[in-house]
């Protein structure tokens, strides 16, 4: 747009799936109806299922319906219920065209809120709505994931696995009718669903014959019938141990002798007072001592990292190993049935008893200088990996871990591609929390907070609200423990931002003020970098202060700005850089920050061409780095054309906001996007034009994203119909 507020366009040329709506067409448009196909993230299950027949058939009844279903399978561990819900998955899933999703808890069951707040987050991205449209508070994001589910073509169906409490398990609960959650149980403690109308699935063990056709089909040999019943009877019709007992037989051990061994394991067993899961800790105990000393050593070590998976080149640094060595071990214990491994080349423990099993045995036989030595290795390999990661999708930012130290003599894993190292990122979303923890326990507070630092590049990009909280409050703490000022002052200042949009107001004024404390110590001021970490704690603080206290947060901006000023001035370029970057940040949000005030004391006339001047000052410093920043000078255009409009300058409100919609589109600023098409929808009214286009627009990419100002685009549009 350019004059002329009449000038607007409203272009398409190329492929839709969907409807167009355009005043202008240029060559040739598709319009294709079908859409993506709906998600199915539940693994399928792989080797054989016997005799199942009648849970199927009752699940069955219970999943295919016209009212939404929690159905809770429990039974013994090892019984085969993960088998159950993920057959039933393959053979239901297409009742559900909104999508099949999966869900697995593990950790720490202490926090239910945090654990279901982060599988809401999870389910909203697997959604589609994108990680800056995803809401700040955890009541939010549960109305935002009530508000999109019910919005979906169809019913969905959501597997829920390692669920300890309902607190759990409630917040997941689809809005769409017909959605089912098919839910596992290890004990008793689910039954409060019931209340939710809950229907509890008891799986009970294998009758005699189908386990013993179950051992046929996994032994691929034929049994010799006394054998196999013998066998059978010591795994006490549990899958897990049939599937373990015949991996030792097709390795070459016949199968009355497994028998007559895992006798004798269970009778040891038994005299030392293990009763709780005696089957499978003597299916564990046996497959261990027949395991090479190289294998039992690998075992034990995979034991020790605190993540669900786990690389070759961590396993080998647990070890201290060569990686032949750790490949060979691996193989062994993927025949023992012991660790499986996806197509990535991770492995990880076949269940989580075998896990609890092998850091028993390392507790037991591993000296604790070993297990600690074999821990500081991993945690090295680690975080070079999580500073390579930095490393290509920040290569200028402000950090006090020195990337060049951690990432010595280690190859770069993504050759500088941004999508790998975001990828690999997510996949180590689970894992992060429990490493800076792990290290911290093990004393490697080093470790602890390096880990914390970097898991930032995660967090400043998808909003992990909970984990960065949990890593950033860690990780500060370990930085004290070993006298790192600067680093405490660094993660305690980008911890206040999870804090607030948790509603954390009194922890994240501590944290932010301490920070500050800290900031003006003479351990910081001797850094290189102290004009940068100091503006940069100096922006945060005025980014806590923005809604309580306008006036000290302009006064924390001015702060901020003049310490850029004075980083922009360095010879050292990178931190010149930083400076000009972190000066065009400051311009832009204490340009926003007045922006909102003005809007909140409805004096737009007095103040407001300063805050344009602001936004103009910030944009063009956007536009100049190196390389330009195009996110944020389409974010900047938008708070200018609102700018504009709340002073009544609607054809410059006009020119500016049409041109930061089409930025943000090119950007996928979804969120911002819609909400600029709804202050462009506005400023069209004033003129006399119709809004309908950005509002139509508004309304379907606030629908997507689960927002609830869709139903204000929708009042606005029936009000024009009206």
């Amino acid at each position: 747009m350019s004059g002329d507020a009449a000038e607007a366009r409203n272009e398409f040329s190329g492929t839709a799936h969907a409807a167009v709506q355009a005043r202008d067409i240029h060559g040739s448009v598709t319009v294709r109806s079908e859409g993506p196909a709906p998600p199915w993230q539940v693994p399928a299950h792989l080797g054989p299922f016997v005799n199942r027949t009648s849970d199927l058939d009752r699940l069955r009844s219970r999943l295919v319906g016209t009212t939404t279903s929690i159905t809770v399978v429990d039974g013994a561990r090892g019984i085969g219920k993960t088998a159950l819900l993920r057959v039933a998955a393959a053979q239901f899933g297409n009742h559900f065209p909104g999508g099949v999703f999966h869900v697995h808890f593990a950790g720490d069951a202490t926090r239910p809120q945090a654990q279901s707040d982060y599988w809401v987050t999870f389910l909203l991205q697997s959604l589609g709505v994108d990680n800056s449209s995803i809401q700040a508070s955890v009541e939010a994001r549960a109305a935002q994931y009530a508000s999109v589910t019910r919005g979906l073509a169809g019913p969905m169906l959501l597997v829920v696995e390692g669920a300890t409490q309902p607190a759990q398990i409630r917040p997941l609960v689809p809005a769409a009718p017909g959605s089912a959650l098919l839910v596992t149980a290890d004990g008793p403690s689910l039954g409060e669903l019931e209340l939710d109308a809950a229907v509890a699935h008891t799986l009970d063990p294998l009758a005699p014959d189908a386990a013993a056709e179950l051992l046929r089909e996994l032994c691929e040999d034929p049994l010799e019938e006394t054998a196999c019943t013998q066998l059978v009877r010591a795994c006490a019709g549990l899958p897990l141990a049939l599937v373990m007992a015949a991996s030792r037989v097709r390795r070459g051990t016949a199968a009355d002798t497994v028998a007559r061994q895992l006798d004798t394991q269970r009778s040891q067993l038994a005299e030392v007072g293990v009763s709780d899961r005696l089957t499978l800790e003597t299916v564990f105990t046996d497959s261990y001592a027949q395991l090479s000393p190289t294998a039992a050593t690998h075992y034990r070590a995979l034991s020790r990292w605190p993540g669900n998976h786990c690389g070759t080149d961590l396993v080998t640094a647990l070890t201290d190993g060569e990686e032949h060595t750790t490949r060979a071990a691996l193989t062994e214990l993927r025949a023992a049935n012991l660790v499986e491994a996806d197509p990535a080349r991770q492995v990880r423990f076949r269940h989580e008893l075998i896990r609890t099993h092998a850091r028993e045995r390392d507790r037991a036989q591993t000296p604790d200088s070993d297990r600690r030595a074999g821990l500081r290795r991993a945690l090295d390999h680690y975080l070079a990996l999580l500073g390579h990661a930095e490393r290509t999708l920040n290569p200028t930012r402000l950090r006090c871990i020195d990337l060049r130290r951690v990432c010595a003599g280690t190859a770069d894993p993504f050759a500088g591609d941004g999508a790998q190292a975001r990828t690999f990122l997510e996949a180590e979303r689970e894992t992060l929390p429990g490493v800076v923890h792990t290290a911290a326990e093990a004393g490697l507070d080093e470790h602890a907070w390096q880990c914390a630092e970097l898991a930032t590049a995660l967090y400043l990009r998808s909003r992990y609200l909970h984990d960065w909280m949990d890593t950033g409050l860690a990780g500060a703490a370990a930085a004290r423990r070993v006298g790192n000022v600067a680093a405490e002052a660094r993660l305690r200042s980008l911890t206040s931002r999870p804090l607030l949009d948790l509603g954390r107001w009194e922890q994240a004024e501590i944290e932010v003020n301490t920070a500050v404390q800290l900031a003006e110590s003479s351990e910081v001021s001797t850094r290189a970098d102290a004009y940068l970490l100091r503006a940069s704690i100096a922006e945060f603080h005025g980014r806590f202060l923005e809604s309580g206290d306008p006036e000290a947060a302009r006064t924390a901006y001015d702060r901020a700005r003049e310490l850029n000023a004075r980083a922009a001035e360095a010879h050292d370029p990178i931190h010149a850089a930083n400076g000009r970057r972190g000066l065009a940040l400051v311009d832009y949000f204490r340009a926003r920050s007045l922006l909102a005030c003005e809007h909140a004391t409805n004096d737009n006339a007095t103040g407001g061409r300063d805050t344009i001047g602001e936004l103009r000052a910030a944009l063009d410093r956007f536009q100049t780095l190196d390389p330009p920043d195009d996110r944020m000078a389409a974010r900047v255009r938008a708070s200018l054309g609102t700018a504009h409009s709340r002073r009544g300058e609607l054809a410059e409100a006009s020119r500016e906001l049409d041109t930061a919609i089409r930025a943000l589109q090119a950007e996928q600023l979804h969120a911002y996007e819609a909400e600029a098409r709804l202050e462009l929808a506005h400023v069209l009214g004033q003129l006399g034009l119709s809004p309908r286009e950005h509002l139509e627009a508004a309304r379907t990419l606030f629908h997507h994203l689960g927002s609830p100002r869709a139903q204000e685009a929708q009042r606005r549009l029936d009000k024009l119909a009206g």
